[in-house]
């Protein structure tokens, strides 16, 4: 098993299927990991600590609140708990998650020990489901764990078969083997772009037509901080050069904040030569005012003439900035002609990968789903069908991890030829 760093958190909340997560706390003990188990309440009174620290070799934790709790010595310390062990976590499995556990997590209830441990967590979060097939088919369950994903939120599929309550189907825990294997994929995927920098940016760019008005775009930015959390949760060190956005990375990284799109192409001539990809999502404006006016337009008369001026193409020029880099591009258009537009992209701005997609038809701008078109310069085109941008993100990511090792493999290829 690969050698990982810091601790993976084990949540228990109060489902009877708790008992089977002993075994798999084991399995990692013997291969040389710490774990500590943090348990519900409501789980305490099912099954006992004891069984939880005698695997683990830790002392369980549940209480938000310890007996004997004083303020002052927090005060001297500078130490919270729960903040401490959210610091800690290489990864959080929450094994079993009850149909509550799950709702409140999606509506970021933190009101006891877990549920603010992984509120004030970066590491990722697996949510594994144990409940009543009922509960599991409920609209609100599926509209909460849809929820949870969207915001990043890793879930395993519940298994099939009789349970506990005698009910038959969907809503026994993931088999203990299946959440092993989960676990260890996703703290791979935590060192898989270690040591690479890479430049992501979102958001739409705003042009001043006067001291009050901007010329700008719908973008809110979702995509954009898809992809740079689901970089820096692969161990990727990202800079996000943004321009409007309706939200916020929840990972660490480094923001750069432009508005017009002069302020984001110099910003990227400052960094791209030292990092190893850029991931262009953002939506640069096409246009700008020729002569912004100084004060405010005088909105008392019917018609004013606006003179429009064509911006710069900045994907144009960074291959030329940094021939090494693997650049990707987005493509937004309305209509038939999605791929050939991709096409001129890449022949255009030598783009190692272009997503494109069409923002004509289902609701994309402000929404959490979209469906894409990834295009390559000598691969065929893949369309991924309507989906969340998060699960847009993990492709894109994941054709990226391939082609920053193909440009690798061909950088030694070179060097090899040169020595020999």
């Amino acid at each position: 098993m690969p050698d990982f760093p810091k601790i993976i958190l084990f949540g228990i909340s109060s489902g009877i299927a708790a008992f089977k997560i002993v075994s798999l706390i084991r399995h990692f003990k013997r291969h040389g990991h710490e774990s500590i188990v943090l348990m519900t309440e409501h789980a305490v009174q099912m099954i006992p600590p004891a069984q939880f620290e005698k695997a683990s070799g830790n002392k369980v934790a549940y209480r938000l609140f310890p007996e004997g709790f004083d303020y002052k010595a927090v005060l001297r310390r500078r130490r919270v708990e729960h903040i401490s062990l959210a610091e800690k976590a290489a990864l959080i499995c929450i094994a079993p998650a009850t149909a509550n556990i799950i709702a409140k997590l999606a509506h970021g209830i933190a009101d006891d020990l877990l549920g603010t441990v992984v509120l004030a967590t970066q590491a990722p979060v697996l949510i594994c489901p144990s409940m009543n097939p009922n509960m599991w088919n409920k609209p609100i369950t599926q509209s909460n764990v849809n929820r949870l994903i969207a915001m990043g939120y890793h879930v395993l599929k519940p298994a099939s078969g009789r349970l506990a309550c005698g009910a038959q189907g969907l809503g026994r825990l993931p088999s203990p083997a299946s959440i092993r294997k989960e676990i260890i994929k996703m703290l791979d995927h935590g060192k898989q772009f270690a040591g690479k920098r890479i430049i992501v940016t979102a958001g739409g760019t705003e042009e001043p037509v006067d001291a009050v008005r901007i010329l700008g775009n719908r973008s809110s930015g979702k995509m954009g901080v898809c992809l740079a959390e689901e970089l820096s949760s692969r161990g990727a060190e990202v800079t996000l050069i943004h321009g409007r956005m309706e939200v916020w990375p929840c990972r660490p990284m480094k923001l750069i904040r432009t508005m017009r799109v002069e302020e984001m192409a110099q910003a990227l001539r400052r960094v791209v030569a030292n990092n190893d990809a850029l991931v262009h999502a953002a939506a640069v404006g096409d246009f700008r005012a020729r002569s912004p006016l100084a004060g405010k337009m005088d909105s008392k008369r019917a018609e004013r003439a606006l003179e429009l001026v064509r911006t710069p193409k900045i994907i144009d020029t960074i291959k030329r900035l940094n021939p090494n880099i693997v650049l990707v591009g987005f493509k937004a258009e309305t209509g038939p002609g999605l791929g050939q537009a991709a096409a001129a992209l890449i022949e255009r701005s030598g783009a190692d990968m272009v997503v494109a997609n069409d923002v004509g038809g289902k609701p994309v701008f402000g929404h959490d789903e979209n469906e894409v078109l990834l295009a390559f310069p000598s691969r065929k085109a893949r369309l991924l069908k309507r989906t969340s941008k998060r699960k847009i993100a993990e492709e894109v990511v994941d054709e990226l991890a391939f082609l920053l090792k193909r440009r690798l493999k061909r950088s030694a290829v070179s060097q090899a030829r040169v020595l020999g």
